[in-house]
């Protein structure tokens, strides 16, 4: 039997078609994640996930990285891109298509049904803008990039599309959702992290939430683009803007962890992903080096 090299590249996988591949990946993010949303299961396994990167081959980040890496791909062959894993759009710049188990967690505790009004702040390549969509959702995209504003509009005549960088202000609103998943550590410049903090809380309705994902500690610049902020500074500029925090939920345990020896359990994801699934069951994951999901609302 034909065998197609890894993602990795350390072990060969079976072939398998791309439709049954994207299945299959779908699947086995609604099992580990628990997702209850039947359009979102069916969202991951008819999106093509290639369609909304650079060309292959690929780079990519998984839970064992942290420390190391990033990886690359071994040729261009989409089914690389179906795993759980973090695909670089631009690595210069750290910023990577999100990991789908983490964000599809995120969107299914949403519960979002038609006519909700949803701002998602760092839409990039527009991956998640088809579940929203198909959901029914008044969804407005929000980048600061021209060129991603420029693409999704001409894919989603129906949506509505922003070039904004929100340190000056989040376009219309309000929202009864407003995500920012993997955005504001991007944002080095503590005034203007601040500004944008501001605007989007002030982009929540009366009742809505705001969902925003970090480490929420004090751990400073890991990169150039990158600053890790704690959770009292958020909770400073939130609060005053009439938020309050409903929930600050582990999202993984083993993500931005070096895992010297256990590297070897990245050629095996299924079994890495179940493990860190067993760990957040148990209590792990409120640690500082450990990624969350903040969420607030508007009373």
């Amino acid at each position: 039997m034909r065998r197609l090299a890894s993602a990795s590249g350390d072990q060969p996988e079976q072939i398998m078609n791309l439709h049954d591949r994207r299945r299959f990946y779908a699947e086995e993010i609604q099992t580990t994640a628990n997702i209850r949303t039947p359009a979102l299961v069916d969202a991951l396994a008819s999106v093509p996930r290639e369609k909304f990167l650079p060309p292959g081959p690929w780079t990519f980040r998984s839970e064992v990285d942290f420390g190391g890496g990033p990886r690359q791909t071994p040729d261009a062959d989409p089914r690389h891109v179906y795993h759980n894993i973090t695909i670089a759009i631009d690595a210069e710049r750290q910023l990577f298509n999100g990991a789908p188990l983490l964000l599809g967690t995120c969107i299914d505790a949403l519960g979002l049904t038609a006519g909700t009004r949803a701002a998602h702040v760092g839409c990039g390549t527009g991956f998640w803008t088809e579940y929203y969509s198909t959901r029914g959702a008044r969804y407005t995209g929000v980048d600061i990039a021209q060129v991603s504003v420029d693409r999704l509009a001409a894919r989603y005549p129906a949506q509505r599309f922003e070039r904004a960088d929100v340190s000056e202000g989040v376009p219309a609103g309000p929202y009864d959702v407003v995500n920012v998943f993997d955005v504001l550590y991007h944002v080095t410049d503590d005034a203007r992290w601040q500004a944008a903090l501001r605007h989007l809380a002030g982009a929540v309705a009366p009742g809505g939430l705001l969902l925003v994902t970090d480490v929420f500690a004090d751990r400073g610049r890991l990169a150039e683009h990158n600053i890790m902020r704690p959770l009292s500074r958020y909770m400073e500029v939130l609060s005053g803007q009439g938020l309050t925090r409903e929930q600050l939920l582990p999202t993984h345990v083993l993500l931005n962890r070096h895992l010297g020896p256990w590297r070897f359990l990245n050629r095996a994801p299924g079994l890495l992903l179940a493990a860190d699934r067993m760990l957040l069951g148990i209590g792990l994951g409120n640690d500082t080096g450990t990624n969350k999901l903040l969420v607030c609302r508007r009373r």
